[in-house]
């Protein structure tokens, strides 16, 4: 924590300056939240200030600071200080303004460790209000240290915290206390064997009444968090024990140990006496398969035949194929970590081998089709010519994930440490942990309403209340899976109390695809199905069990419309819908504009807002009164141009006359038409002020523009086809249109078929975003055990 971020103490603002010196030299000394300390020379009671490196002579900047200082010398309390602003630059101030927080006392431990620990449930707790669900113990350590604690200006060993205990300052780490931080306050208290544990994490309140606020005091010593869980103190303990357990014989983990280097073994003995099958030759199908055409070895007949037998025998054997063979030179050895290299890397040197399973052998032809199992975003082209062995890939993997397992719990670096003691049989420590109440209502809806039979209600009630591992055992038919929806029910509704988010909450899985399928098939919790994550080769489970669901909602949706009354409302909410998409779509002609705004108009006259009803009206009839007016003043303009072109004159004889006037009234008449060309309206200017007695050269160009332009203003029986734009005014008008009538249906009893209508719409029209929501979401995923890890 930062002092610029202490809100406790009392609080005093100064303005302060130097004595001796205008600017506080050298530059950069401050920086502002810095913390700083205010001290009194006993030499020559000058008052200075200094940030650990350098030191300042400082007075106020005018009288009430200076005596603000003068009191806060004299009062001589506990404080901690910090630089609010500098003036006029943060480079070379003149003027600094400080915060101070004095404190009623001071407990002062140098010698002292103050060790505080941190159980599983407040790990749980922190990590469900303050950080994210799988963050490790260190993480939340580091973080109580952010939100707690104060380094110390001077001693690095040493650090501050703000106490808050009973009066007594001497005795406040007897029993309980408070640290206060950084928006939180931690409760702690001592136990019975004098160690210090966090009991409450809260938020930090001030106290509405002065009374109600203990003193808080600033607490100086060698404090630290530390993990004080099951974990934690197995992890310094359990080291030691279990390495005596794993030299018995009837060890667990050492069994595994044992277990694992005979399988392994025996991988490395089967690939290896497998060998290889050389191809010369490779032929993608249509169907996405590839038949690979062996080499002919007169000699090899008979080992042929018996790799072709393992294959046959084995169909959902993993083959690789690759340009080079694998290497089996190393000399066998039970205990040579040899044979474990071919586990722990991948035989293909220039990338990503082809994997596959064998769908046909043809032993006359020598031909091997295999289907590839590469993963569906991997398109892997095997070699034209290689060889075909036993992929290890996946049995490298899966004894990697063993090994690492089982090294885990051995050295207790998993999140449940006593696990290898459970293993073995032997007796662990438990942690703290709330009594869940096994029986709810929501409980007993999964029972049909009925209570549990009392061994089912046992069994729920162990597995909610067991802090570790808790085995649930029972023949067909006793109900074991509800017992699990149950306990699924229970934790999805503890989550949710505890306002803790319950998305992908809980964790459904089995080493069997079918026991998984069974168990999420079953599972609904808030109305959400469990999501299936991964599932059997060329089934997606996953979808298969969010579409049943999708399916189901379906049908019930469509029951529960079939069942309601026809109303009104919801039938104009689809009018106004369509006619207004139509509109956007193709809006037509002006007149279809105002027929169209006017049965709007009559369709929710009585549904929405009476100012839309008035604008839907108000602007059919300027459309409708604009149309007319300008229909008819065009008209009007053109006739009385089109009169002025046919007046032109464009001979001599006729132009000596009156040609000057005519082509001046065309010139006036045609420009409000907004249809002349610069070279035709500076032609017509030229022929109005012709004044020469002599026959005009531009008389040939006047007869042709008269041509031109009595072709423009004569109307043609066929008008070009435009396309008609929506007009923006209109389209924001029927969206307010159609948003009032929803309103209006919503709070209205047609508002219930409305929703179901747009959920059922959802459901059948879009079943990619219902998977994704869901998958969201969802409170339960299932898995085998493989994905899982």
């Amino acid at each position: 924590m930062k002092v610029s971020e202490v809100q406790a103490g009392r609080k005093l603002s100064l303005e302060i300056k130097q004595v001796h010196d205008n600017l506080f030299l050298p530059e950069k000394s401050f920086n502002i939240e810095q913390e700083i300390s205010i001290l009194q020379s006993q030499l020559t009671g000058e008052i200075f200030i200094t940030n650990q490196q350098d030191s300042w002579v400082i007075e106020g900047v005018n009288q009430d600071n200076q005596n603000k200082l003068l009191d806060l010398i004299d009062r001589s309390l506990p404080r901690l200080c910090w630089v609010m602003a500098l003036q006029p630059n943060l480079q070379t101030p003149d003027t600094i303004f400080l915060q101070v927080h004095e404190f009623p006392n001071k407990l002062y431990l140098p010698n002292e460790k103050i060790e505080i620990g941190i159980d599983e449930r407040i790990v749980d707790d922190i990590r469900d209000r303050h950080l994210r669900k799988s963050e490790p113990i260190d993480k939340i350590i580091e973080w109580l240290n952010k939100k707690i604690l104060l380094p110390h200006p001077k001693n690095n060993q040493l650090k501050r915290a703000l106490l808050q205990a009973g009066n007594k300052i001497k005795n406040s780490l007897e029993s309980s206390f408070q640290l206060w931080g950084n928006g939180i306050v931690i409760n702690i208290k001592k136990t019975a064997d004098n160690k210090f544990l966090i009991n409450r994490v809260e938020r930090a309140r001030q106290p509405k009444d002065i009374n109600e606020q203990r003193p808080m005091i600033i607490l100086e010593a060698d404090i630290y968090f530390c993990d004080a869980s099951i974990a934690g103190s197995l992890r310094g303990n359990i080291q030691t024990e279990l390495d005596d357990i794993v030299k018995k014989s009837d060890s667990y983990l050492a069994l595994w140990q044992e277990y694992n280097n005979i399988e392994r073994k025996i991988i490395w003995d089967n690939a290896r006496e497998f060998g290889w099958l050389k191809y010369v030759k490779q032929i993608a199908l249509k169907n996405g398969n590839y038949r690979f055409k062996l080499e002919n070895t007169v000699n090899r007949k008979k080992e042929l035949k018996a790799k072709f037998k393992l294959l046959r025998e084995n169909p959902t054997l993993s083959l690789e194929v690759n340009k080079k063979p694998p290497n089996f030179s190393h000399d066998k050895d039970d205990n040579n970590e040899q044979d474990s290299g071919l586990l722990k890397r991948e035989f293909s040197q220039d990338g990503k081998s082809f994997l596959g399973e064998v769908v046909e052998i043809d032993s006359q032809k020598l031909e091997i089709e295999i289907k590839p199992s590469n993963a569906d975003d991997e398109e892997i082209t095997p070699p034209h010519q290689g060889y075909i062995f036993i992929s290890l890939l996946g049995d490298r993997i899966r004894l990697q994930r063993r090994t690492l397992a089982e090294s885990a719990i051995r050295m207790a670096q998993n999140p449940m440490p006593q696990l290898a003691l459970l293993l073995e049989n032997h007796a662990v420590s438990f942690r703290r942990t709330r009594n869940i109440k096994p029986i709810t209502k929501e409980v007993k809806k999964l029972f049909n309403g009925l209570s549990p039979t009392p061994r089912q209600e046992e069994a729920i009630n162990i597995a909610l209340n067991t802090p570790d591992i808790a085995l649930i055992q029972g023949p067909p038919g006793t109900g074991k899976t509800k017992v699990i929806t149950a306990i699924e029910a229970r934790l999805a509704e503890e989550a949710e109390d505890a306002n803790r988010s319950v998305n992908h909450r809980i964790l459904l899985t089995s080493y069997q695809h079918d026991a998984v399928e069974n168990a999420a098939e079953r599972t609904t919790l808030f109305q959400l199905p469990a999501v299936r994550i991964g599932g059997k080769k060329g089934k997606n489970s996953e979808l298969d069990n969010v579409d049943r669901w999708r399916r189901e909602r379906i049908q019930r949706v469509r029951a529960s419309l079939a069942h309601l009354p026809k109303l009104t409302g919801q039938e104009t909410l689809r009018k106004v819908k369509q006619l207004t998409a139509m509109y956007q779509l193709t809006p037509g002609n002006q007149e279809d504009t105002v027929k169209l705004l006017k049965d709007i108009y009559e369709l929710t006259i009585c549904c929405i807002s009476p100012d839309l009803s008035d604008q839907l009206l108000q602007l059919s009839q300027e459309l409708k009164q604009n149309r007319s007016h300008l229909n008819q003043e065009d008209s009007e303009k053109r006739e009385l141009a089109l009169k002025a072109v046919q007046g032109i004159r464009v001979t001599w004889a006729t132009f000596s006359d009156d040609g000057d006037e005519n082509a001046l009234k065309a010139l006036a008449r045609l420009k409000p038409l907004d249809i002349l060309s610069k070279e035709e309206e500076d032609l017509l200017k030229q022929a109005g002020v012709w004044v020469e007695e002599s026959e005009p050269l531009f008389l040939g160009e006047l007869a042709d523009l008269q041509q031109k332009l009595l072709e423009r203003l004569i109307p043609k029986e066929t008008q070009p086809v435009t396309t008609p734009v929506a007009n923006p005014k209109i389209l924001d008008l029927f969206k307010q249109v159609r948003l009032s009538l929803d309103d209006y249906v919503k709070q209205s009893p047609d508002g219930i078929e409305g929703v179901l209508t747009e959920y059922l719409n959802d459901l059948e029209t879009d079943p990619e975003e219902v998977a994704r929501t869901i998958r969201k979401y969802t409170v339960v995923l299932a898995a085998t055990c493989q994905p899982v890890v």
